[in-house]
């Protein structure tokens, strides 16, 4: 086992085809979970919590735009505009 770049340890053999299915299907029953979770708090006005819930859903779905855009939206709302531009950089980051 080793280290992967986003911190995560890749195991010989989890590249393959059925490994990939499950890890994919997986990662999507995660976000649909955690999407309930953030519109309950956006309904709520919970913005704060809307935050909290979209750094724990990257600490599993590292690379995933729509939780990092309504994580900025969310942040927007609360005006610390530093962790704003925090968020905008790590959303770049992605990006580029």
């Amino acid at each position: 086992m080793e280290r992967t770049a986003a911190g995560g340890v890749h195991v010989a053999g989890s590249d393959r085809e059925w490994v990939v299915g499950i890890r994919e299907r997986l990662q999507a029953s995660v976000k649909a979970g955690l999407e309930g979770l953030i519109r309950h708090a956006e309904l709520a006005g919970d913005d704060r919590r809307v935050i909290m819930i979209c750094n724990h859903a990257l600490q599993l779905l590292t690379h995933d735009l729509d939780f990092m855009d309504r994580r900025i939206e969310a942040a927007n709302r609360v005006g610390d505009q530093q962790v704003i531009a925090r968020y905008k950089a790590e959303r770049n980051l992605v990006l580029n």
